[in-house]
This record gives C-alpha cells, sequence and structure tokens, in this order.
C-alpha cells in the first residue's frame, strides 16, 4: 500500500546508503550546538549478563533547576522537573540497587501539552531532530551517558516511529479550523431520533476507511484535509525528522506520511487478526469485514488523544525514521533501543529499520546493539513473530506478564509459567539476527512485573496484606528465569501507583531510600544473579509444579559445569512441602514423588537467599530428589554447598 508523490524527486536507487553517509558525515543536520565527535564503543559482552532499569527521566530526579520552566509539581498530568543531570547525579543509588543498564525515556522534543496534560513521558514526538529542552542539551545527555559507561552501566534509548503528537486536525467541515460538534437526531419518530446522536471531534475523529471523509451538510465531500496546528506556546507545530536532507520540505509534513484514518475505537483480537505458519505471520482478517476493520485499526489507526499515525509503509517514511533515530545514534553513544508500539507498525518497516541500524551502529564500531520492542498484549505468537526475519532482537514480554498477575498475585496455578516457557521456542525465533547481538531472541526476552503503561504491581489490593511477600517472591522468579530482568524505578521503593498517570510517581519522595527491604532484596538479587553463571546463561527447567493451583514452582538453571535450583512457594497462606502425587508407570496407582534434581546423590546444598526460614541446607537424596518444607510467600535458591 505505497502512496508515491510524484512530484518528489528522491533517489532510492540506495537510499540506506545515501542516509547512511549523511548521519556519518552530519552534514545534513543542524548541528550548532554541537561540538567535536565522540567515539563510540562496545560495552556489553553478553546481554543475558545485564538487569535493565526503566527511568522515567522526568519523574527520577531532578538535577538542573534551570530547565524547570513550566514545571507542577503537584500535577500528575505535568512537568515535574527530572532531567538528565539527574540521572547523572544520582548513579550511585542506580549502581547501589546492582542494576546494570539504564533505559530512558524518549528524548527528543514534543508537543508540549495537549488537553491539559503535559508531554513530560516523551511519547509525544514534534521535532525529531531536537531534544526535549525540560531535559538538557546534547552536552547534558552526553555527559550522563558518559558518566553510566564510566561506572560499567549501559544506556538504552526509548524511541516512536508509530506516530507523532497532536500535530494537526481533520478538517471535516471545510472550515480551516478544529471543531467539535454534535451530529446526527434528525426527525423523531415514536420519539426517537431517525440517525443516532454523535459527538465528532475533528482534533480526534473516529477511524474510517480509506480515509477520514469530509463532510458537509449534503453529504460527503472526498477525503477530508489535515491542517498542521501552529501554537508555539504548546509547541503543536508542523513535526519534523530532518529528512530528506538540505530539501526545503519535510516528510512528515506531507499529508501522505500520515494513514490518516481517525482513531481506533475497536483494538480486535489478536487471535481474529493473524493465523501462523511455520513461524510465519500472515495476515487472515477473519474472512469478514468486521475482521479486516479491526485489524487494520490496529495498524492504521491514531492512538486515543490525537496521535497521528505514521504511514510506516511509504519508503520515504522509513527513510525518514531511520535518518531520524541513525542521527542520535550518531550523537550519543547510546547501547541500545527500545521501541514503542512495535504491534502497531507492519513487520516490513521492522524488516526495513532493524537492520539498517544495525548496520550503521556497526560501521562506527558499535557490536552488540540491542533492539527490543513492545507489542502490548497476551497473545505470545503475535508477540514472537516481531523477533524473526531479522527484526528486533527481543520483545517487552508482556505475554509472560499477565501469567506473572495470575500466579503471584492471584493464586493461579504455578504450571502456567512452565506452559508459557514451553512454547518459546515456537514463538519466538531461535536463530541471531545478522549484525546482532550474537543471540537467539528465545534467550533474551525482556521480563518484567509492572512498567509506565501498567498498574504498579502493588496496586493490586487482591494480594492484600501479603503484598510486599508476594513482590519478593514475584521479583525471585524475575531475577533468576531464563532472559534479561527489568525493574521498573520506584519497585525498590515499593510504590504502589495505579494506572497512568499515577503509575509514575516521583521517585524523590523516597529520598533514595537505600535501607527499604526490597530495594535491599533485589539489590542481593543483583549480587546473587552476578555471582552464579547460570542464573544469567543457564538452560531453564522445570522440575515441579501446579497443575491447579498455587503453591510450589521449581526450576534448575544449569550450565555445562553449574547448576542453581529455585525454589519458590506461591501460596498466600500455607507452607508447601515439596512433593507431588504422580502416577506410578508400573501400578497406575498415585504415589507421592519428592522434588527431582540434577545434582548428584550426596550434593549438599546451600540457600544463598537469606530469609527466616531454618532450612537452608539440604542433602540430595539418592535418586538425586530433596524433599522440604517452603513457607508461604517464600523462595529458596540453592547452590552446591562447593560453589559457594
Amino acid at each position: 500500500m505505497k502512496r508515491h508523490n510524484p512530484h518528489l524527486k528522491l533517489s532510492h536507487a540506495t537510499p540506506f546508503a545515501l542516509a547512511l553517509l549523511a548521519v556519518a558525515a552530519g552534514a545534513c543536520f543542524d548541528l550548532d550546538d554541537v561540538e567535536g565527535s565522540i567515539q563510540h564503543k562496545t560495552y556489553v559482552q553478553d546481554w543475558r549478563d545485564e538487569v535493565i532499569y526503566q527511568v522515567l527521566v522526568d519523574r527520577f530526579a531532578n538535577g538542573d533547576p534551570s530547565n524547570d520552566y513550566g514545571v507542577v509539581p503537584y500535577d500528575p498530568a505535568k512537568y515535574h522537573g527530572g532531567d538528565w543531570k539527574g540521572i547523572e547525579d544520582k548513579l550511585d543509588y542506580i549502581q547501589a540497587l546492582g542494576v546494570t543498564t539504564l533505559w530512558i525515556s524518549p528524548i527528543v522534543k514534543n508537543v508540549e501539552s495537549d488537553a491539559g496534560i503535559d508531554g513530560y513521558h516523551g511519547y509525544w514526538a514534534q521535532d525529531l531532530t531536537k531534544l526535549n529542552p525540560h531535559f538538557g542539551d546534547l552536552a547534558a545527555l552526553r555527559s550522563m551517558v558518559d558518566a553510566a559507561h564510566a561506572r560499567g552501566l549501559k544506556v538504552i534509548l526509548d524511541i516512536v516511529t508509530n506516530h507523532v503528537g497532536q500535530v494537526f486536525f481533520y478538517d471535516i467541515n471545510g472550515n480551516g479550523q478544529p471543531d467539535e460538534a454534535v451530529w446526527g437526531g434528525g426527525e423523531l419518530i415514536g420519539g426517537r431520533p431517525t440517525t443516532p446522536i454523535q459527538h465528532v471531534t475533528e482534533y480526534d475523529p473516529e477511524y474510517e476507511e480509506p480515509v477520514v471523509m469530509a463532510r458537509t451538510s449534503l453529504g460527503e465531500a472526498g477525503p477530508a484535509d489535515i491542517i498542521f496546528f501552529r501554537d508555539a506556546a504548546t509547541n503543536r507545530m508542523p513535526p519534523v525528522s530532518g529528512y530528506p536532507p538540505n530539501a526545503g520540505y519535510d516528510i512528515l509534513q506531507l499529508p501522505q506520511a500520515y494513514n490518516r484514518r481517525g482513531r481506533v475505537w475497536n483494538w480486535g483480537s489478536d487471535h481474529c487478526c493473524y493465523f501462523w505458519l511455520n513461524g510465519k505471520q500472515v495476515p487472515d482478517y477473519c474472512q469478514n469485514d468486521v475482521g479486516t476493520i479491526q485489524c487494520h485499526q490496529v495498524l492504521y489507526g491514531d492512538f486515543p488523544g490525537g496521535l497521528k499515525d505514521v504511514n510506516t509503509e511509504w519508503q520515504e517514511v522509513r527513510d525518514a525514521m531511520f535518518f531520524a533515530y541513525g542521527r542520535w545514534l550518531t550523537l550519543v553513544d547510546f547501547d541500545g533501543f527500545r521501541i514503542d508500539t512495535l504491534k502497531h507498525v507492519e513487520h516490513g518497516f521492522w524488516q526495513d529499520f532493524c537492520p539498517r541500524i544495525r548496520q550503521h551502529a556497526a560501521s562506527f564500531g558499535k557490536q552488540q546493539f540491542f533492539m527490543f520492542g513492545e507489542s502490548f498484549g497476551g497473545d505470545d505468537r503475535l508477540n514472537g513473530s516481531y523477533t524473526f526475519d531479522n527484526e528486533v532482537d527481543s520483545v517487552f514480554y508482556f505475554s509472560q506478564k499477565y501469567v506473572l498477575d495470575s500466579v503471584f498475585k492471584h493464586g493461579g496455578k504455578t504450571s502456567a509459567l512452565k506452559e508459557l516457557f514451553d512454547q518459546r521456542e515456537a514463538n519466538h525465533g531461535t536463530k541471531p539476527h545478522d549484525l546482532g547481538i550474537g543471540l537467539p531472541p528465545t534467550k533474551v526476552l525482556v521480563n518484567f512485573l509492572d512498567n509506565h503503561d501498567v498498574a504498579r504491581f502493588l496496586y493490586d489490593k487482591k494480594i492484600g496484606d501479603k503484598g510486599i511477600e508476594a513482590l519478593h517472591t514475584a521479583l525471585v522468579f524475575l531475577y533468576t528465569e531464563d532472559g534479561i530482568p527489568c525493574l521498573y524505578y520506584g519497585t525498590e521503593q515499593q510504590f504502589e501507583g495505579g494506572n497512568d498517570p499515577n503509575n509514575r510517581e516521583d521517585l524523590w519522595n523516597s529520598r533514595y531510600d537505600t535501607s527499604n527491604p526490597t530495594f535491599r532484596f533485589i539489590a542481593e538479587l543483583n549480587r546473587i544473579r552476578k555471582r552464579y553463571e547460570p542464573l544469567r546463561r543457564g538452560d531453564l527447567t522445570f522440575v515441579q509444579w501446579n497443575d491447579d493451583s498455587a503453591g510450589i514452582l521449581a526450576y534448575e538453571r544449569f550450565t555445562s559445569d553449574q547448576r542453581v535450583l529455585i525454589v519458590i512457594n506461591t501460596h498466600d497462606s500455607e507452607s508447601k512441602e515439596t512433593i507431588q502425587t504422580v502416577i506410578d508407570e508400573q501400578t497406575q496407582q498415585p504415589k507421592e514423588q519428592p522434588l527431582p534434581t540434577g545434582f548428584a546423590p550426596g550434593t549438599v546444598l546451600v540457600n544463598v537467599l537469606p530469609d527466616d526460614d531454618p532450612t537452608d541446607e539440604l542433602t540430595v537424596a539418592g535418586d538425586s530428589s530433596v524433599r522440604f518444607t517452603v513457607p508461604s510467600r517464600g523462595a529458596k535458591i540453592f547452590v552446591p554447598q562447593n560453589q559457594l
């Protein structure tokens, strides 16, 4: 569905080469605020060794009061004053927590404010060539990244390619101004209008195919014009990508750069939209118009709130997105990208964008550049489909997030985690990407408990007075399972905010308390994970689980010469013994079976996770099993005594 403008004279013979040369040379950008070049280095040996810490810049630390214009600290929807200098000032705190990689929220200039809400979060891009002045300048950003690297910390940048902010309106009635109106009603029959009454806003009209149409009292009048705002006070200005360079116009200011179909009103069903064949995603659209509309909305619709969906199927837009974010990779020594709204962009875009970014990073010696994306939803097949064909290296593991909630909050069966794990190799890529991180996506899924788009783990009141214990057992799983742990800032301070914006609290309200029991618990988990290689790079096998309820979840992580046993009791109030009832293969009668392990008989196991329970040392039985009791909401990490 490429819509080319015949009046554009762009060369597509070697678009990657042309853009790459421009980015690398820096000659085609307005770089008045840039002095000198930087040296890019590779700081990662193996991404499985990393622990990611997600930071919302505006809410983390205020290090530079000079950029505090427009700050309203008591309003959760306004800027609060956090900046890159604040992050740099708090690197001691971050390092004490034991994390190794920072994921920072988007850096580019945003729509300042819309409908009383500020773009403090960074997801309302307006100018992809400029930095958000609320957070600092290029020198401050580079200084923060360099300071992190000096401490062995890596930095991942959050980027958005699916949409821009509220930068234009649909001129549906043709009067040249954004209107909100009530349509419908008409002749009354039986006391009711013959046509439904509709509230229509030209800022954010509902989804329509093939595009949002203009209408008058006489009916449809063709595709509605889009009119860019020019309001400097709120920075609702025509968007800028910097591409094509020095051309006298910008791709993102052309109508065909947008899908122009209006706001999503039906998110559809992931299962309805696609089916899978040999690991490939194939459009299905349910073979009916309703399914087609649902699926098209996911790919082509504006996000609620007026975020305008970019036409990423148009090659010029693909070039512009590579140009913009390749430029930031040139200017700042980032170690990876976290990519927003992955499933709202077609696969072809990622197959174009990701290899070009990898090649660009490699061109100046940046190896192991890590890209993972957000596919918000529980369909593991859909989420994993973006890890094939040289697309992203990994996904933010939303499929698992909902299972974690079930198991650790709501008393769900512990076998659900094993069932999801067993699907991993079928649903996610099993081969490393060209010029990528050298690891298959199945080994580097980014695991998390909560983030800026969902309520915090502790917000769920169903876990009652066992909330902290439930959080701690969930954290044990997060830090010892296969993949890369990702911690949302504030979890270490036991923040418990609900959905956006209440889950975006100011970290300074905690006074950066390193004595908080959850801070200390996470720091200890990070220490243990760093100490024992199997917890980072080992294979995983589940050895005990419950098929119908909360209780024991046990698994082993192992390399060729080391093995670790992790045992968690997810039950809210009952201690559980590590035995299961199984059917004897010979007698076909039920029998009790203790927890099987891969350790040799006689191996002495020691729990390295401090707790109040006395069962901290075990001897493996002659059949390589162990039997002991785990208190409610308890967890243990056993290693052989000779490996302490």
